[in-house]
Parts: C-alpha cells; structure tokens; sequence
C-alpha cells in the first residue's frame, strides 16, 4: 500500500520535525486519489537564511519517504506574503499550509472557514509547548496553527523627552 500525505500528517511533520507557525487550510484529509500523486502548496516568509533550507529540506524528506506527495514551497517576502495570502484567502483558496501571525487575522480566517482545526492532531505533544506561544492560534478554546518560534514586542521611553513634557511616572 502506498503511503499518502494529508494535510493534517504534513502539519504535524513540520510542527513535530521542526515546527512552524503554519495553519492548515480546510479541506479534505485525504487526496481524492489515495494512490496517485499529492501535491501540497506551502507557503512561507523564510525567503532567506537561515530558514529557507531548513523548510526545503524537511519538505524533500517527507517527499522521499512518500513518492507520492510533492510539496510545492513559495517562499516569499513579508509584505508580499501578506498580499498575496489576503488574496487568496478573500477568494476562498488559501494554500495548504501557511504561515500566519494568529490573533485577529486568524479569527477571521476561522470564521471563514478558511483553516481546520488541528486540535486533536496536536493533543499528544502541544502540552510539551509555553502556553503563550500556542495562545495566538487558539480561538474559542480550538487550536489552528503550531508555533515554530516566539517573539517578543518592547517598548521604551526616552526619560529625558518624557520629563521635559511633565510626564513623572512611567505610562501604564
């Protein structure tokens, strides 16, 4: 028998092998042909070192053990990414996995029915994940992206600027 890739199975790998914050777009998990050829758009915004290779190479190992799948990657530049993901996802095609940042975007995409819930995908490892880094791609208490690494927003002050303008104690 030979062996077909789902969505839900090349999520898991990348989340698993390496992770990422990807979301899986809904559909089907299993290829309207479970015998014949697969292929699985990914799209990303690691379009340079380190992280390009690094995608390529864990998608030419799944494509190794299963002849099957071919994992077409478009890796692409922030901005563009962003364009071109609204695009798509506004005409209801998203690719198969991509790249999102959670939060407000993804809620949308949720209620658009847009991206599958991997909850029960993830259950036997997300537990080994911080809990803030899984927090932006759960919505109504349902997971739907896997983080591949987390970032951290600052914000300072200049004390002079903020004593020339009167201001004694630090905004909250």
């Amino acid at each position: 028998m030979t062996a077909h890739l789902s969505r839900r199975t090349l999520l898991g790998i990348a989340g698993a092998g390496a992770g990422a914050y990807l979301l899986s777009a809904c559909g089907s998990d299993e290829p309207s042909t479970p015998d014949g050829p697969q292929t699985i758009n990914w799209w990303h915004i690691q379009n340079t070192e380190p992280m390009l290779p690094v995608w390529a190479a864990i998608a030419k190992e799944y494509e190794t053990a299963h002849t099957n799948v071919k994992v077409v990657i478009q890796p692409l530049e922030n901005e563009a990414f962003k364009a071109k993901l609204t695009t798509a996802t506004q005409a209801g095609s998203p690719p198969d996995l991509f790249q999102s940042w959670g939060g407000g975007v993804l809620k949308q995409q949720v209620d658009a029915g847009l991206v599958k819930d991997i909850t029960a995908d993830v259950q036997p490892w997300i537990g080994s994940l911080l809990p803030a880094s899984v927090q932006p791609f759960t919505i109504d208490g349902k997971i739907y992206g896997v983080p591949f690494d987390v970032g951290m927003v600052g914000f300072w002050y200049n004390k002079d600027l903020f004593a020339k303008a009167g201001i004694t104690a630090t905004p909250t």
